[in-house]
């Protein structure tokens, strides 16, 4: 049999037993779509998982005979914890159903509870679901008599009492049932930080250690035959970075990503040596193996607080190291052989219809003539590229007015309803749920079609990033990247060994002919500066050395473009204020532009903020919260003004303001650069 029923969790327990079951219905019970079976069902406990006979599309379709049978087996199992469902609508059918849930109802005692078949909330849904319907050739015949709404209680009893089958005992009976849900268990999902870790049988105390002689027994092996001179600042970054996160109890992360990426490798799994994001600030995420970029011998400044902070991570946030992959399929079995079976999966992306798609989707369902449904779509397309690459000032004054004729503005109007509506559901392309627990228990397991020719069949957890974020679960980031593939590849034909970043950078230091790739425009296949108006760019940049490069990369963002040809021709540039030209100068860059979010960081450090109120600043800021924002800016005009003068301050206080629109991470700016610079390297001697 294939019907519906209803379960729902009585405690905490049963919440997890159905999450499970349903997990089971996706892995095991898949036939066109997740099932339940009748073995699945009965290992319910009665305490935990309530039950109702749902809608007449439920238990009642293979017949009244059957639908008993039924019904009496689930009663005999879950016992007070199941009742019979009635619901009101006006229709031959439902008087039927109803008169034969009457028959059980005086034949076995199981009690009646009131159910409505809402389909939508608000009255003025109605018409938005009947044009979603349509939208998606969706029909449901013989809608008459059927209430698809969300009524109050009142309402629900007159509608039982027009269909005439229940007494007033009955009705009343079947309303005051639903008290039954106030009498659960309250389940309150815990927030608190979730971390995996695969050293259970050791304390807390023990897997900081375990952390400790991790770092040190491979900086052993990394600082052999260097000198004291270039150890001292290492150790000293060392420190800091492990106290961090000793302190903060977040040694279990790291252990974990080392043995994933260490069993990745022995796999034949390529990670690239350049890293990722703001986690290669961090000195000891090189030793750990995420990249090979050792921030030190970069003469671009990079800050370990940008990474984590102690603050951060004791007010909820979670460390995140996003790894670029080239076979990201042995680094998801790395995980699974780490953590065991079904501590990992993938997660999974909602789509949202976003102003394009809805409109697209209310032409559809109001038939709107395709000439005007393409005409609009590509005016409502300019509109939000225009947005996209605007100033930030002037982001906010770009209307859809500007771009679409009034006559069609009321059905844009229209067509807006439809906005941030779910419309899909997918694997995520890139983040997994590294979890304590198992996950077909914890969060619940859904199966999804892959990309691909053939439909790929995935597992994944059913929870996106956002809500694992809010709830304290572990993200970890698996990007497919080409380009690492490619580079490797590459090294590999021509028989050399890949050169680690510090070596690529004594390759290329004195090379004119890597550089002559940028300045030539030889830029195909190039990380960052393969598309022709990044190519024409570049040419008239001509980068010379790594900070130029990672320079230019947070450059030609779009928020820069004011500056941009200012930069690009090299004209010397600063803001007259001395204080604050020398702080954001570098030895390779002698003018004043503020590309990476560091240099502001470096600035309100000078203005007395710690590093980690510097980079809360910035987010503050570019999230723009006044509440936040007003006592930062009194607090830096004080402090800055001090040291220089309150005109100074003011005008620096406003670049910050600005540049926090535009600002590039530079860790992340250096990453992307490399792996450029590794591609021009093997274009200019292995053409």
């Amino acid at each position: 049999m294939n019907c519906h029923i209803i379960l729902a969790a009585k405690t905490e327990k049963g919440v997890y037993d159905l999450n499970f079951a349903l997990s089971e219905a996706n892995l095991t019970g898949y036939y066109y779509r997740p099932r339940v079976d009748m073995e699945l069902l009965l290992d319910l406990d009665p305490k935990d998982v309530f039950v109702t006979t749902a809608c007449i599309a439920g238990v009642y379709k293979y017949g009244l005979p059957e639908a008993e049978k039924l019904i009496l087996r689930l009663h005999r199992h879950f016992g007070s914890s199941i009742m019979l469902e009635v619901q009101y609508h006006d229709t031959e059918k439902q008087k039927e159903i109803n008169r034969f849930i009457l028959s059980l109802y005086r034949k076995y005692g199981i009690p009646l509870i009131f159910g409505a078949d809402s389909h939508f909330i608000l009255p003025q849904d109605a018409a938005l679901r009947d044009q979603r319907l349509e939208a998606n050739h969706i029909r449901y015949e013989d809608e008459e008599g059927w209430y698809l709404d969300y009524p109050d209680g009142e309402e629900a009893v007159r509608r039982f009492r027009r269909q005439g089958v229940l007494s007033e005992a009955q009705i009343t009976e079947a309303m005051e049932n639903t008290n039954v849900f106030l009498s659960f268990e309250d389940v309150t999902f815990d927030r608190s930080k979730k971390l995996p870790t695969i050293y259970p049988d050791l304390t807390q105390e023990e897997r900081n250690q375990k952390y400790l002689d991790t770092v040190y027994a491979e900086w052993a092996r990394y600082s052999q035959g260097m000198s004291e001179e270039e150890k001292a600042p290492r150790l000293e970054g060392i420190r800091y970075e492990t106290e961090v996160v000793t302190s903060t109890n977040m040694a279990d992360y790291f252990l974990l990503d080392y043995e994933i990426v260490r069993r990745a490798r022995a796999m034949g799994g390529v990670i690239t040596p350049t890293g990722r994001g703001s986690a290669v600030s961090y000195f000891t995420n090189m030793l750990l193996g995420f990249s090979s970029v050792d921030r030190f011998s970069i003469p671009v400044e990079m800050f370990p607080d940008r990474f984590i902070s102690a603050d951060r991570i004791l007010s909820g946030s979670l460390p995140d190291v996003d790894l670029n992959v080239a076979n990201e399929e042995v680094f998801q079995q790395a995980q699974a052989e780490v953590l065991g079976p079904w501590r990992s999966a993938p997660m999974v992306a909602f789509g949202t219809l976003k102003r394009l798609s809805a409109w697209k989707m209310y032409c559809r369902a109001a038939s709107v003539p395709f000439d005007v449904a393409n005409r609009v779509a590509g005016q409502l397309k300019a509109c939000e590229q225009a947005v996209r690459y605007a100033e930030e000032d002037v982001r906010d004054s770009i209307q859809i007015a500007d771009y679409v004729p009034e006559e069609y503005r009321d059905l844009i109007a229209r067509s807006e309803a439809y906005m941030g509506m779910v419309d899909s559901i997918a694997p995520h392309p890139c983040a997994h749920l590294l979890c304590r627990e198992d996950i077909r228990r914890e969060i619940g397991i859904i199966r999804l079609n892959g990309k691909g020719g053939k439909k790929k069949t995935i597992y994944a957890a059913f929870i996106d990033g956002a809500t694992a974020e809010t709830f304290g679960y572990l993200k970890n980031d698996l990007l497919h990247v080409d380009v690492v593939k490619v580079n490797r590849e590459t090294f590999d034909r021509v028989g050399k060994k890949m050169p680690d970043v510090g070596e690529l950078l004594r390759l290329t230091k004195n090379d004119p002919a890597t550089w002559r790739m940028y300045a030539e425009g030889f830029t195909m296949g190039l990380n960052q500066v393969e598309q022709e108006k990044t190519r024409e760019k570049v040419m008239q940049y001509k980068p010379k050395n790594i900070t130029e490069l990672a320079s230019f990369v947070a450059a030609v963002r779009p928020a820069f473009k004011s500056m941009l040809p200012v930069f690009l021709a090299r004209r010397h540039f600063d803001y007259g204020i001395s204080a604050f030209d020398r702080l954001i100068q570098t030895r390779d860059m002698r003018s004043s532009f503020i590309l990476f979010q560091e240099q502001t960081m470096k600035t309100l450090q000078y203005a007395g903020f710690t590093a980690p109120e510097s980079y809360a600043a910035i987010k503050a800021i570019s999230k723009k919260h006044p509440e936040k924002v007003l006592p930062l800016k009194e607090r830096f005009l004080t402090n800055f003004g001090a040291k220089t003068d309150a005109q100074s301050a003011g005008k620096v206080w406003q670049i910050i303001e600005d540049a926090t629109s535009y600002g590039f991470n530079s860790s992340h700016a250096v990453c992307v650069a490399l792996d450029s610079l590794y591609g021009a390297y093997l274009k200019a001697h292995y053409p």
